[in-house]
């Protein structure tokens, strides 16, 4: 069972172990492609969403988005694998 956290008059958090901590503040990001549906782990906060997250590219590949023109939105970018150049 979990304890409820609490705010008390100096907006500290305390919860049932008598920890004390600060409220996080997420900070006010811009995302390109938008927000995830995924809260990072350490801050609680919402992450931006990265349109090469899910691809997987061969060996000697790497992700990379290309624009299209869209006359509707959501337009998320192309995703390709191309050849890593050095």
């Amino acid at each position: 069972m979990m304890a409820e956290p609490t705010i008390n008059e100096i907006d500290m958090i305390s919860n049932a172990t008598n920890e004390t901590y600060p409220p996080i503040m997420c900070p006010i990001m811009t995302c390109r492609w938008g927000f995830s549906h995924e809260i990072d782990e350490v801050t609680g906060c919402q992450t931006c969403w990265d349109p090469c997250s899910n691809v997987e590219c061969p060996e000697n590949k790497t992700c990379v988005l290309q624009m299209r023109a869209c006359f509707t939105t959501p337009c998320p970018p192309l995703t390709t694998c191309e050849n890593i150049t050095f």
